[in-house]
């Protein structure tokens, strides 16, 4: 774990929190073990399923004043992760959130994550202005004031999966809050290889529950720098480095990725107007 290597010169301590689901047996053992070697892990278990659960049950037994979320498959590319963390904070004393991108091996043979991830990052960039400020972070690598969930609440439980952390950042743009993107904060994104399948469901349930944002919180708006226009995923396909049938898989499967996500905005949109309330799987 790059989290219990972290260097911090001395100038601020910091806590692990570990918080896993009922399925994940597996990786409680190694944890528990660790635990008693580094005082600094503590492990927790989340009993009601969803990723803002596990992030809420996180946020309570946290002690300090900034709660830094990363995914499990993501990895700290240096030790000085979490001093430039606070150097962010200290660039930007009005943030309520501050976040980072995604670095990824550039490996056309998994030419789907590397897409991914891409986009992911492109995304990011289209919603900064000049100065930083954002619209969007990535729920695998933003950290938040702690004071900020006593002002503007938890993470909503009732989204578990997709677009989970997206509904909190809009309801702190809402409430005049601030979010900024820092580009020297991005980390390394390992997912495990996945089917088509996983990828464009996971790009469905992010619409849906970004429908659901949208009506609990309105449209913050976009900070476009978007200069690719409707063919965003030609763009970032192009720009991938990869011979010319790779990057035309890649543009097709962004495509088809972006239709899986706007069918999920119209799904929420009618879910939310039915009287839905959970937007989990």
């Amino acid at each position: 774990m790059s989290v219990l290597s972290q260097d911090t010169e001395g100038n601020f301590e910091y806590e692990i929190i570990a918080v896993l689901d009922k399925k994940d047996k597996e990786s409680q053992s190694w944890l528990e073990d660790e635990a008693l070697l580094n005082k600094r892990l503590k492990v927790y278990r989340s009993d009601i399923p969803g990723v803002n659960s596990a992030r809420n049950l996180g946020i309570k037994e946290s002690k300090g004043e900034i709660i830094y979320f990363i995914d499990d498959d993501c990895i700290l590319p240096e030790k000085s992760q979490l001093i430039n963390l606070c150097e962010g904070f200290k660039s930007h004393p009005d943030a309520s959130a501050i976040g980072g991108g995604y670095i990824t091996e550039n490996n056309a043979r998994d030419i789907f994550r590397l897409s991914r991830n891409q986009s992911d990052n492109f995304y990011l960039e289209a919603n900064v202005n000049p100065l930083g400020a954002s619209n969007a972070l990535l729920g695998g690598n933003a950290a938040y004031k702690k004071e900020a969930f006593s002002k503007y609440g938890f993470f909503d439980e009732s989204i578990r999966f997709g677009a989970a952390e997206t509904e909190l950042n809009d309801r702190i743009l809402k409430g005049a809050g601030k979010i900024y993107f820092v580009k020297g904060l991005s980390i390394l994104h390992s997912t495990g290889k996945q089917g088509l399948g996983a990828y464009f469901i996971k790009s469905f349930l992010q619409g849906r529950g970004k429908a659901y944002s949208i009506a609990k919180n309105g449209s913050p708006g976009i900070i476009s720098n978007n200069k690719a226009g409707k063919i965003w995923f030609m763009h970032i396909a192009m720009s991938l480095r990869a011979n010319l049938i790779y990057r035309v898989i890649a543009a097709l499967f962004l495509f088809l990725s972006s239709l899986c996500y706007s069918g999920g905005l119209l799904s929420g949109k009618i879910r939310y107007h039915s009287g839905v309330k959970e937007y989990g799987q």
